[in-house]
């Protein structure tokens, strides 16, 4: 650098130096008793926490920390030391002014020798480094601190002569279950284990003694977690004459709890139009309309805001935002916010520098990243008088302005900037990049140089997280297919060969579907999303004389309306709806010129790229003709219009990513879609290898019987019961899809009005379990108690529960046990249940409800039979809990509280997960949520014996789900609840909680299944998505319902949920000889 040596130099700031690798070094002085030299990687991030997990206080090392404060204003540090048991400290308090620096050891610092790890937490964004070495002087080492705590992380060498220490430090304030796996150089496993971490604990050892099994030859260890750790290891050659350290190196698997690196964000549109914009029924497969967006759902977007409510978490992406536009704070979202492109490219710096969220590596979107948010269930306010008025952006999350009048804008000026430059020109000759207009739903590419007449200035929502966002990952399949495995769609290498109107082009992907094209039925016309996911904004007719398609498709050509050899526009499903509710319009995806009339000549004017609307009608009538073309005279640019645009077909593909083809259980998956009368049974691979047909419409569950019985439940009507999760009977069919028996459970039965609803469980003797509601009068529920400002819903009765057991030869009820039976209340002192609800929690509270009240008072919604223990276990989900009651008792005695294994007669035996439903608890007790599938293990699986529960979360207050895994406390006498205590535990044994960026909430239906191998088996319900995950939380195998929406009526989120999906061991006795 041209400096002489200074002592008084003791840190440098590398500045302008994107794009270099390098390494400072440091060592000792010639001629001293000593001989050290340690490199460590230049370090291009900040950051307002670091982490030192590594604290050598033996009698021969020492540690010290570097903490360096790059900014020109002061930082205020806080130190905290931890043992390895989690115990904090006290903190040390430091300041250091701009371009300061700390390097101390931690005994300087006055940190005592118990201490295992260190957290620093600064005022502004830092960078450090943490110091290990021998007292005696001969040898050193250094690594960078630790700022993002990983999930999946990797320690890339373990000494084969010397010695290798590794340190992972749980900072997160839950206990965090990690999965350790040794491989040699050739990549060979050689040894799994798990650990538990608790909070704010801190495990260091070396290799060989963390993992139980004998891991001789290995040569590197990676873990995977279901907390982020901080980690790192220390390394000392056999002579101990070298040292070294690296922090843990990041292992990315993919995002947001998905193997997808880019799954295309489902447009959110709900409702069908027909060509003349009306808004109509959804059509089924072979209707006319059939196929368009609203009759399929693919990752419908999940958001949450950050804790301090300046960003916003996507769950299905992995992307964190900005949330607001208003750069300049002053609470005003307005034309004095929006940027030129130029200074939009550079405005993440300033973002950087403040440590904008707690982040510092924001960046401008690119426009597949941008379009990730975009919302189509906007309305366009194009025209005179808009009627109303809804953002093209989720407002709930994202702050939003239209555009800013009083300065002179129009009303959609509410364009946002993408970071895609236009390699091509618009209106002959400018310079633009691509942007997403929020207020009226299209992509254009704005002028952005100085060379043209207009210079535009936009909006900025910033962006940060999974850099694989948008990248696609093409195969050809040389079948005339190609599989996209970032997004998990497959497409048709070919286009269809010539333009269509939008209704014709439905029609022709269902005669596609007829005719088994390429050999697959399930093709549909993709959306707006999905069209756009295959742009390649690196190609333009002009710039590389190319569509702006990647080269793996095969697209048309054809002469544009200025003579111009060019690429055809593509229809998508997805309509354009207008601000007063109508849909005449679709949207479509330009690969060529996005073309309009201007000055008197047909031009480029937004961009092979862009994204704009076509009428569905092929009326003319309202349109401008020019030679050669089309153009609507309302659009300032007079977009061109073509009726008649190109299509290309996709389809989700069943193939399926694993990340470990060992961490996977073999199996076969059995699910059916809640809008088709086809239930699956899939391999791993995604292939259904099985399918059974029905006549009628889906109930919820299924269940395969070990002789090759599909045991399902069906929908039948019933006049009383009309809410979630309706059944009425359940059907029986061989393996060939015969019929065998059928039992309907609705109507009227001992003069009570009677329906079978959500979940049936087959008992080991064949007899089956139904759950039912039964109908009892307002006067019936006046006279046990119950508080009439509670209301009872539209049809003046309550719908309590009850669970009868039907001989399926015979259709008799050999036993049966009602809610009402077991009631209690504090209300009412003159009604025979009168007592203390906290000193009855055996009782259900009549009067306890967990929101506004109604009919569906508590909403059973599974079953689980306990064989051992001849105990039956039940969600509750209006009471967010679960019930376990005694299934050992006769009838009559299920009746009353004696008899009975148990001795409690049909009194509930044990609860669980919301002690305020018996007067034992507050909201603050709370652990379950709206939860399902609540099931024992099974024998045989990790966990057995334990209650697994998938924690379905609500809406306004725990906007995200889980599955938890509890342990009953239990005596010989039967289940502990001390007086006065509710039901433990206190917390679960183990938790699927993804971190925020990974988070999803299914916010009804769903399910969970631990298997043999440890993993676990979760489906997202409403998404019909399923993952199944180690016990760490990592996802070894990953699926998405590619079956949807072929009943009448049926809308496409309907089509794709599935109510719960269970895996099957390959030599599970009903697949012998399959």
């Amino acid at each position: 650098m041209g400096q002489a040596d200074s002592s008084d130099l003791k840190s440098a700031v590398l500045k302008g130096a994107s794009g270099i690798l390098g390494l400072t070094l440091f060592g000792n002085k010639p001629g001293l008793d000593s001989h050290y030299l340690c490199g460590i990687s230049l370090n291009g991030t900040t950051g307002h926490t670091l982490y030192f997990p590594h604290v050598d206080t033996t009698s021969t090392g020492w540690t010290g920390i570097t903490v360096m404060n790059p900014n020109d204003d002061p930082a205020d540090l806080i130190i905290t030391p931890y043992t390895g048991d989690g115990t904090a400290h006290p903190v040390i308090q430091r300041t250091l002014d701009g371009h300061e620096k700390l390097k101390s050891s931690i005994f300087a610092l006055g940190i005592s020798s118990e201490v295992a790890w260190i957290k620093v937490e600064a005022s502004r964004p830092v960078t450090g480094l943490g110091l290990v070495g021998t007292r005696d002087n001969q040898q050193s080492a250094g690594y960078g601190a630790v700022m993002e705590p990983l999930t999946q992380g990797l320690f890339p060498l373990v000494e084969s002569e010397g010695q290798t220490v590794l340190s992972l430090s749980n900072p997160e304030k839950e206990p965090a279950m990690v999965d350790l796996s040794a491989y040699d150089d050739s990549g060979t496993c050689l040894g799994t284990q798990t650990i538990r971490i608790g909070s704010l604990e801190q495990i260091s050892d070396t290799p060989f003694v963390l993992f139980e099994a004998d891991i001789s030859g290995a040569s590197q260890v990676r873990f995977s977690s279901d907390r982020p750790l901080a980690g790192c290891q220390v390394n000392n050659s056999g002579d101990n004459f070298l040292m070294d350290a690296l922090a843990a190196f990041e292992v990315n698997e993919g995002t947001a709890g998905s193997l997808l690196t880019y799954p295309v964000v489902d447009t959110n549109q709900s409702d069908c139009y027909d060509t003349e914009g009306n808004r109509i029924s959804c059509s089924a497969s072979g209707e006319a309309l059939y196929g368009q967006d609203a009759n399929f759902l693919h990752h419908p977007a999940s958001y949450t805001l950050g804790t301090d409510n300046l960003t916003v978490n996507d769950h299905v992406t992995g992307l964190t935002w900005t949330r607001s536009p208003d750069l300049n704070s002053d609470g005003v979202i307005d034309a004095a916010d929006k940027l030129g492109f130029s200074q939009a490219q550079t405005y993440a710096q300033t973002l950087n520098a403040l440590g904008y969220g707690g982040y510092s590596d924001w960046r401008l979107p690119t426009m597949k990243e941008l379009y990730s948010i975009m919302d189509f269930n906007g309305t366009d306010p194009s025209g005179p008088s808009p009627s109303s008025m809804i953002p093209f952006v989720d407002t709930n999350f994202f702050e939003f302005a239209y555009g800013d009048e009083s300065a002179g804008e129009r009303l959609i000026d509410a364009q946002f900037w993408s970071s895609n430059a236009y390699v091509g020109k618009v209106f002959d000759n400018q310079s633009a990049a691509f942007g997403l207009n929020l207020a009226d739903g299209r992509i254009k590419g704005y002028p952005s140089g100085s060379e043209g007449p207009v210079t535009k200035n936009n909006f900025v929502y910033f962006v940060r997280g999974n850099p694989e966002y948008g990248i696609n990952d093409f195969e050809d399949n040389m079948d005339g297919t190609v599989t996209d495995h970032a997004t998990g769609l497959m497409w048709s290498t070919d286009d269809s060969g010539q333009g269509m109107s939008w209704e014709e082009a439905l029609a022709w992907v269902q005669d596609k579907n007829i005719e088994n094209h390429l050999g697959y039925t399930d093709w549909r016309l993709p959306n707006a999303k999905e069209m756009q996911s295959l742009v390649d904004y690196s190609r333009s007719p002009d710039a590389t004389g190319s569509a702006a398609i990647d080269p793996v498709f095969n697209i048309t050509r054809i002469t544009n309306e200025a003579g111009q050899a060019d690429y055809p526009w593509f229809w998508t499903g997805t309509t354009h709806i207008r601000s007063d509710g109508s849909g005449s319009s679709a949207v479509y995806v330009c690969f060529g010129r996005a073309m309009g009339f201007m000055m008197d000549s047909w031009m480029d004017v937004h961009g092979a790229g862009a994204q704009r609307s076509d009428q569905k009608s092929t009326d003319f009538s309202n349109l401008t003709y020019v030679p050669d073309g089309y153009y609507f005279g309302n659009s300032p640019q007079g977009d061109a219009t073509r009726v008649y645009n190109h299509v290309r077909l996709v389809r989700t593909s069943t193939g399926v990513s694993e990340v470990d083809d060992t961490g996977v259980y073999e199996g076969y998956t059995l699910f059916a879609p809640m809008g088709s009368n086809r239930t699956y049974l899939i391999e791993n691979s995604g292939e259904a290898v099985h399918s059974w047909d029905s006549d009628w419409w889906p109930g919820l569950s299924v269940y395969l019987q070990p002789d090759g019985h599909l045991i399902k439940t069906v929908s039948l009507t019933s006049q009383v019961f009309q809410a979630g999760g309706g059944g009425g009977g359940i059907r029986a069919y061989d393996w060939e899809g015969k019929l065998v028996w059928d039992f309907d459970y609705t109507g009227i039965r001992n003069q009570r009005a009677v329906h079978h609803h959500h979940d049936i469980e087959v008992l080991p003797d064949g007899n089956i379990l139904m759950i039912a509601w039964e109908e009892r009068s307002a006067e019936e529920a006046l006279e046990s108690g119950r508080n009439p400002d509670l209301g009872t819903g539209t049809s003046e009765a309550l719908w309590p529960d009850h669970i009868v057991e039907v001989a399926p030869g015979t259709g008799e009820i050999v036993w049966e046990w009602h809610v009402w039976d077991h009631l209690v209340q504090d209300y009412d002192p003159s009604k025979a249940n009168y007592g203390s609800v906290a000193g009855r929690p055996e009782r259900i509270n009549v009067n306890y409800t967990s929101g506004p009240g109604g009919s569906d008072w508590t909403h059973f919604n599974s079953l689980d039979y306990n064989a051992e223990l001849d105990q039956i276990l039940i969600s509750v989900r209006s009471f967010n809990e679960i019930w376990i009651i005694d299934h050992s008792t006769t009838t009559e005695e299920a009746r009353g509280s004696v008899g009975g294994a148990s001795g409690k007669g049909g009194d509930l035996l044990y609860r669980w997960g919301n002690p305020a439903a018996y007067n034992r608890g507050d909201n603050s007790d709370q652990q379950l949520f709206g939860q399902h599938d609540a099931r024992w293990i099974d024998p045989g699986c990790p966990g057995e014996g334990h209650i697994m529960i998938f924690n379905n979360g609500n809406r306004s207050d725990r906007p995200y789900s889980t599955v938890v895994e509890i342990d009953t406390p239990k005596a010989d006498t039967g289940y502990i609840i001390n007086p006065e205590d509710a039901y433990g535990p206190d917390s679960p044994v183990w938790t699927y909680d993804p971190q925020a960026e990974d988070q999803f909430f299914a916010d009804h239906i769903s399910g969970s299944q631990r298997l043999p191998n440890g993993n676990t088996l979760i489906c997202d319900g409403p998404a019909g998505h399923f993952i199944e995950v180690t016990s760490s939380g990592q996802v070894v195998w990953e699926y998405t319902n590619p079956y949807v929406s072929d009943l009448p009526g049926s809308s496409g989120q309907a089509g794709s949920e599935v109510f719960r999906a269970e895996k099957y061991s390959v030599d599970f006795a009903a697949f012998a000889g399959m």
